[in-house]
């Protein structure tokens, strides 16, 4: 009877650098879903291959894919528990310091079977188990492939942001929880609304053709700006659109190491476009940061559903909470105004400074329309802020007594 000898099971270890994987940490918590529609996807693909580990996560709907270089032998891919992946890779940094962070290492133990051991420099050795799936059963993440812009991530970042405060929180509204973003040939617009205010950001893009000009893509807005807010300061951002079908459109954001793909909600966004007002007759520009602060000396005071009003003086406005009982009013800040028989107007208070914080510039401009009485109050068209930059705000004022 002969013996066979089997060969002993194969144990990779590859060397990645720290920031490297605090950066696929950060993008990866975002794009891990949160309550996984599916055991799979809550998991996170590792693959070493030809000097660079690819970190990967799928949801169906979302999905981010982080490359870093590594030394150390091909290996995987595995499967491996999402989040307990992210917070072994957070263990394995704690109490380095930023100055050793920048050349210090993480090795990962890979064996052929069994959890993977992850060695920070600060001696912990976290263990992450594997997910008993096959990696090829896992869903792959889609190929998006068609027309491309190229924008400045800094702006991207700031557009974000200008237009995610706008976006609804309604569940029951999904539709309204999209960022509506537009091609033009050398701009990317985004647009968001909850139906009581309007937030639009521009940003420079390099030219494409208009012919290969994609339709209109429906992104998360809040998931948009948390994921862009990621990209390394400097560094651009790639976009494609790939339009498969009407109920299946792809957006991928790509910079340098990093890769998110976004799956556009499906619906027609609202014809907003044509609530902007045309020349309004009336104008106040005010220092944007004196008034911000005035609303928010005064947005403590306003009990619930109540509005802060502002109200017009020579060459000033002043911010109360019109309450009549227990009024409260913060300094008045120096405008130049140019009204004609209107008094004032009212707005929700977290709307305001939403509106004033998604503007940059140090001033801000109100454009308002003729106000119209029915009964005893006042009614307002929308209200336009601008500030000379690139993201504008529309809101709709609240009715007060006249």
């Amino acid at each position: 009877m002969t013996a066979t000898l089997e060969a002993p099971a194969v144990t990779t270890t590859a060397r990645v650098s720290l920031l490297d994987l605090d950066r696929a940490a950060k993008l990866l918590r975002v794009t891990l879903p949160s309550r996984p529609i599916a055991r799979e996807t809550g998991g996170i693909r590792v693959t070493g291959r030809a000097g660079v580990v690819s970190l990967e996560s799928f949801d169906y709907a979302t999905g981010g894919r982080v490359l870093s270089r590594m030394d150390g032998d091909d290996f995987g891919p595995v499967v491996l528990e999402g989040r307990a992946l992210l917070d072994a890779f957070k263990a394995a940094g704690l109490g380095v310091r930023a100055v050793a962070r920048v050349t210090a290492d993480v090795t990962l133990t890979v064996p052929a079977d069994g959890p993977v051991q992850v060695h920070g420099p600060n001696g912990a050795q976290p263990t992450v188990a594997r997910m008993h799936i096959d990696p090829d059963n896992l869903p792959d993440l889609p190929a998006v492939v068609g027309p491309s812009v190229t924008v400045d991530g800094d702006k991207l970042t700031r557009a974000a942001g200008a237009v995610a405060a706008g976006a609804s929180r309604d569940v029951t509204l999904p539709l309204l929880s999209g960022a509506r973003v537009t091609f033009t040939a050398d701009t990317v617009q985004m647009v968001t609304t909850d139906r009581y205010r309007l937030h639009e950001a521009t940003v420079p893009a390099s030219p494409m053709s208009t012919a290969d000009l994609p339709a209109d893509v429906l992104l998360p807005a809040v998931l948009l700006h948390k994921l862009v807010k990621l990209v390394p300061a400097g560094e651009d951002v790639t976009v494609v659109v790939s339009v498969r079908d009407t109920r299946d459109v792809w957006a991928r954001l790509s910079w340098p190491g990093a890769d998110v793909l976004l799956l556009s909600i499906d619906g027609d966004y609202p014809a907003v476009d044509r609530l902007w007002p045309d020349n309004p007759p009336h104008t106040a520009v005010v220092d944007r940061a004196a008034l911000l602060a005035a609303v928010k000396t005064v947005q403590p005071f306003c009990e619930r559903n109540m509005p802060v009003r502002l109200d017009f003086g020579i060459d000033c406005l002043t911010v109360h909470n019109g309450d009549t009982e227990a009024p409260m009013s913060a300094a008045p800040v120096q405008a130049g105004v140019q009204v004609d028989g209107m008094d004032g107007v009212a707005f929700n208070p977290s709307f305001l400074v939403d509106a004033l914080e998604a503007l940059d510039g140090p001033t801000v401009t109100l454009h308002m329309s003729d106000q119209v009485r029915q009964g005893a109050a006042f009614v307002l068209k929308p209200v336009e802020f601008t500030d000379g930059g690139p993201a504008r705000v529309l809101l709709v004022p609240i009715r007060f007594g006249g």
